[in-house]
């Protein structure tokens, strides 16, 4: 049994505009306070401190959501991911559809069902050839 885990990368242009509001929000902020010495105008450079947390927050759960990871074994497959957790034999298996752009690994049951596992891309390889090598000997193949 082998167990393959997913993450996907920081997302790292959104967090970056997330500091970038928080700063400017906090420049602006200080700045109109002290230029007019009106506490009420550091109101929109809160907001943008407000709209750089809540960016912040959004990168970051929607990152941990995105997690996934398959079980394998001679039975067959367990993936789990933000969808639920999905499972099928080897036997049952029809085709396992790489992408083209190499980030998604599908499994097409015999009954036209599909399970989809996005990986992010470059670590797909391992998880390919354990594939093709448990449904090779699930299906009698040896090597030639």
């Amino acid at each position: 049994m082998s167990l393959h885990r997913f993450r996907p990368p920081l997302p790292i242009r959104a967090l970056s505009v997330a500091a970038g509001l928080a700063v400017a929000g906090a420049v602006l902020s200080v700045a109109l306070t002290a230029a007019t010495g009106n506490r009420w105008l550091a109101a929109p450079g809160l907001v943008l401190v407000a709209l750089g947390a809540a960016m912040l927050v959004a990168a970051v759960v929607t990152t941990s959501r995105n997690r996934a990871e398959i079980e394998l074994d001679d039975e067959g497959y367990r993936v789990r991911n933000r969808v639920g957790e999905r499972s099928g034999r080897w036997r049952d298996v029809s085709k396992v559809v790489l992408a083209q752009s190499g980030d998604r690994i599908t499994f097409v049951a015999k009954d036209g069902s599909h399970v989809h596992l996005v990986c992010p891309q470059g670590s797909v390889d391992a998880l390919v050839g354990e594939v093709t090598t448990l449904l090779n000997r699930d299906r009698g193949y040896g090597r030639i």
